[in-house]
């Protein structure tokens, strides 16, 4: 026998809240609200999660502004432009004000043409219904329904209507 008491298989004790917060932090970054969701779920206490948010605030760990720019630049990188962006830093719970910066961050970095470029395919498809449904696909990916129209000029206008209906006056990143 070893001499060593028995120990349970997982019985780890559960890291103080701000240890877990940096641990998070280290993988990928967070709003407040999506952080201390996460911590929620990790079974802190209010008190443990706003002491452990709060530590990593006060290091600049946590910072809202550059973690929303990140966010922005990934989903721009994987072809989505605009509302659709907005939409998906909005469901992480990151405030307005770093929002609208890291959209104007991305619109900066990668003017909308040039995304735009990057999610067509050398050549159109010859089929209207295949144009049709790539011009949808972009419209939903956030890029302005004005923007695509220019694109994919050769669709009759009705073509576009779903993407119209769907998103009215849809012209870029600056609705709500």
């Amino acid at each position: 026998m070893s001499g060593h008491p028995a120990r349970k298989k997982n019985a780890r004790e559960k890291p103080p809240a701000h240890v877990k917060a940096v641990d998070l932090l280290s993988r990928s970054g967070h709003s407040r609200r999506e952080l201390a969701r996460k911590l929620r779920q990790r079974n802190y206490g209010p008190d443990e999660i706003e002491a452990g948010v709060r530590f990593v605030e006060d290091r600049n760990f946590l910072n809202e502004e550059r973690d929303a720019e990140a966010a922005a630049r990934t989903l721009c990188g994987r072809g989505y432009w605009g509302l659709a962006v907005r939409a998906r830093l909005v469901t992480r719970g990151f405030p307005k004000s770093a929002i609208d910066r890291a959209l104007d961050q991305m619109e900066t970095e990668t003017p909308v043409d040039k995304a735009l470029a990057r999610m067509l395919p050398a050549k159109l498809p010859a089929d209207l219904k295949a144009r049709q449904r790539l011009a949808l696909k972009i419209v939903r990916r956030g890029f302005p329904v004005s923007l695509v129209r220019r694109r994919f000029d050769d669709l009759p206008s009705e073509m576009l209507e779903t993407a119209e209906a769907e998103f009215p006056d849809h012209d870029g990143c600056d609705e709500e």
